[in-house]
Formats: structure tokens, sequence, C-alpha cells
């Protein structure tokens, strides 16, 4: 725990892991830093996004990005058909 009470994240996430830091984003519950300069990011955009292309065919993404990059920081598969 740092300073500031927060604790970092030092592993990769994966499986269930990364919905539930989705869930606590959208909550406002958990905050994000630069890796390079520790300076707070106070924003990200998340963004759902589907295609469907037939009854049986599709899928959809959770996409996470700083604000006015073009590249996702984080993709997450959301759901597939």
């Amino acid at each position: 725990m740092d300073q500031d009470g927060c604790l970092t994240l030092v592993s990769k996430l994966d499986g269930e892991d990364l919905y539930l830091v989705l869930d606590e984003v959208e909550d406002g519950a958990v905050s994000a830093r630069m890796t390079d300069s520790g300076q707070a990011i106070y924003r990200l955009e998340i963004r759902y996004l589907g295609t469907r292309c037939g009854s049986r065919c599709g899928m959809g993404v959770i996409s996470i990005r700083l604000p006015n990059e073009s590249a996702s920081e984080l993709d997450i598969s959301w759901w597939i058909s």
C-alpha cells in the first residue's frame, strides 16, 4: 500500500479479474496512474462495441482507452455468438 492508501497491481489480469476491475472502474472505486510518471489518470473512456453478421454470428468487445488516444489500453471480450 502506498502513501495514498492504494494498492498497485503488479500482475497480469485475466479471466474474471478483468470484469471485476471493469466494474470497479465504472463505479469509480479504483483509479489509474501512468506507469512512467505515476501521474493520476482522471478520465477513461469505456466503449461497448458489438458487431453482428447474422443470427448466430458476431462478437462484442469492451474497450478502455485514455481520452484523445486512438489505441485501446485494454480490450475485454464481452460476448461471442
